[in-house]
C-alpha cells in the first residue's frame, strides 16, 4: 500500500442513498482494496442516476454508478461530455411498477386511466414509454405524477397514486417496511414484458477513460474484488452501508441485497470481434433483447461505451445475473489474473 501522500484521490458518486445492493464500493473502501491499488477513494450518496451523471460529466467526481438508459439520453444531448461506461453491474435492469391488489390493476391494459407516480429522474419512470409501447397501451392515458423519491411508497399505500415505479429490489422492500404485505402487492417487472434493458454501470469521466486507462484498470480491479466479496457474503455489504447510515434496517437491507446475490460461478468468455460487429456482449440475448441491443448501439454511437476484451459472468439464475466487463484491458487475461 502506498503512503497517503502518494495515493491518487478519487471521488465516486452513487445513484441513490447508501443501501445493500450498491454497497460493493463501500466495501472496497473499508477493506482497503482501493488503497492497495494506490487510490484514496471517497464514496458519496446521490440523488438519482441523472444527478450521478452530471457530477461525473462536470468533473466534480471521477467515477459514478448510474443507469445506462439515462446515459443514453445524456450522450444524445451532450456527446462530448458524456461519461463512459466501463463496467456493467446490473445485467438485467431492475425496472418495475408496483400497485396494490385493491386497485384492480392486474395487467398492463388495466393501467389505463390510472396514475403512476415516481421521481422524474427514476429510471423506471423514464422508461415507462418503452414499457407502454411493448405492452401495446397508450401512455398518454396513464397520468404520470412527479414526486419526492422518499415519499413514493408512502403515497402508494395512502392511495394518493395508483401505481409507482422503481427498482424491484428496493421499492418492494420499502413497501414492506411501510407496512405492506406481499400478498397485497402486484408488480410488473419490465423485462417480463420484453423491455430487457441493462441496468446500472460503473462510469468514469471521458477524459480519464481516454488519457489514463491505468487508473481505470486499478479502480475496476478493486471494485470487482469487492463485488465478489459481497456476493459471497451479503452481510458484509449491508454492514458497510449501515456504518454510513445508522437508520438503515439491516434485516431488510440484507433481503434487498440477497435479491441481487449470485453464487461465485465464474466463467470467462472472449470476444475478439470489433465492437461494431458485436452490439451485444451476451450472445444469448441478441435474439431476445431488442431493448438492450438498441441501448448498446446508442451508447456506442456516442462513444459512451467501450468494447470489452473479456467478459466474466457470475450467474445463478436468468433473473439475477451480474456481468463484469473488463473494458479497459486491451488483451486477453484469465479471471484470476485480473481479479485475485
Amino acid at each position: 500500500v502506498l503512503p497517503a501522500s502518494a495515493q491518487t484521490a478519487i471521488k465516486v458518486t452513487l445513484p441513490w442513498v447508501f443501501q445493500g445492493p450498491d454497497s460493493f464500493m463501500l466495501v472496497a473502501v473499508d477493506k482497503g482494496y482501493y488503497k492497495e491499488e494506490g487510490l484514496d477513494v471517497t464514496v458519496d450518496a446521490g440523488r438519482g442516476s441523472v444527478d450521478a451523471l452530471n457530477k461525473v460529466a462536470s468533473g466534480a467526481y471521477e467515477f459514478g454508478f448510474a443507469d445506462l438508459g439515462n446515459l443514453v439520453q445524456f450522450a444524445s444531448e451532450s456527446p462530448d461530455k458524456a461519461p463512459v461506461a466501463v463496467m456493467i453491474v446490473y445485467d438485467e435492469g431492475p425496472f418495475s411498477i408496483f400497485t396494490l391488489k385493491s386497485s384492480g390493476i392486474e395487467t398492463p391494459e388495466d393501467m389505463i386511466g390510472h396514475s403512476l407516480g415516481s421521481p422524474v429522474f427514476d429510471a423506471s419512470f423514464k422508461l415507462f414509454p418503452a414499457f407502454a409501447e411493448a405492452t401495446g397501451i397508450d401512455e398518454s392515458k396513464v397520468e404520470r405524477i412527479n414526486m419526492d423519491g422518499k415519499l413514493r411508497e408512502t403515497m402508494l399505500l395512502r392511495g394518493q397514486v395508483d401505481m409507482i415505479s422503481g427498482h424491484y429490489y428496493s421499492s418492494y422492500i420499502d413497501l414492506l417496511q411501510r407496512g405492506a404485505k406481499p400478498e397485497d402487492l402486484t408488480s410488473f417487472l419490465y423485462s417480463d414484458f420484453g423491455v430487457d434493458f441493462y441496468g446500472n454501470a460503473v462510469l468514469v469521466q471521458r477524459e480519464i477513460a481516454e488519457n489514463n486507462p491505468e487508473l481505470v484498470k486499478k479502480f475496476l480491479r478493486a471494485t470487482a474484488k469487492a463485488v465478489k466479496e459481497v456476493l459471497a457474503d451479503p452481510e458484509v455489504g449491508v454492514a458497510a452501508a449501515k456504518d454510513r447510515d445508522g437508520l438503515l434496517n439491516a434485516e431488510m437491507e440484507l433481503i434487498e441485497t440477497k435479491a441481487e446475490q449470485l453464487e461465485a460461478v465464474v466463467k470467462a468468455k472472449f470476444d475478439a470481434a470489433p465492437f461494431r460487429h458485436a452490439p451485444l456482449w451476451r450472445e444469448d440475448a441478441i435474439n431476445q433483447s431488442n431493448g438492450s441491443r438498441s441501448l448498446i448501439r446508442a451508447l456506442a454511437s456516442h462513444g459512451s461505451l467501450v468494447r470489452p476484451s473479456v467478459k466474466v459472468e457470475l450467474q445463478e439464475a436468468p433473473s439475477a445475473r451480474l456481468i463484469l466487463y473488463d473494458n479497459i484491458i486491451g488483451r486477453r487475461t484469465e479471471p484470476e489474473e485480473r481479479f485475485e
